[in-house]
Parts: structure tokens; sequence; C-alpha cells
């Protein structure tokens, strides 16, 4: 199962990826655990100077941007 968490401070592009990432993982079935983190330690432990951001399974895949569809889902497959 893959670990997904989207880094945010709270805004509209945050949960709006936070929702892209949801509706991707139901749409192909993926099996994931999608978190949501305002935890600006974190944040800056992993190297993120910018959100939204998104990680997987602990690795920084993008930040700063809403990726597109088919990156994410890239991705999570």
């Amino acid at each position: 199962m893959k670990k997904i968490t989207v880094y945010g401070s709270g805004c509209a592009a945050c949960h709006k990826l936070k929702k892209l990432v949801e509706n991707l993982i139901k749409e192909n079935n993926v099996t994931a655990e999608v978190q949501y983190s305002d935890n600006f330690a974190e944040m800056a432990k992993l190297g993120i100077l910018s959100v939204p951001a998104i990680a997987i399974d602990g690795q920084v895949k993008s930040s700063g941007s809403i990726p597109k569809r088919d990156e994410i889902l890239k991705w999570l497959i």
C-alpha cells in the first residue's frame, strides 16, 4: 500500500491537490492511504520550500504547484 502525504498550509490549492489525489486513487483502484499535513517542521526536514507538495512513500514528487492528473497517475501506478 502506498502512503501519500499532501503537504500544505491550509490553502485552497493544497486541499484541491488532496482531493485530486483521492479521486485518482478511487478512479484507478489504487491501494493507498492519503494524509494531509500542515507540519512545517516536517516539510522543512523533507526540503519542501513551497506548497502544495506531494510525497509518495516518503519521496517528495512535487512542490509549489498542482501537478497534472496524468503525472500524478504515473506516480501512483
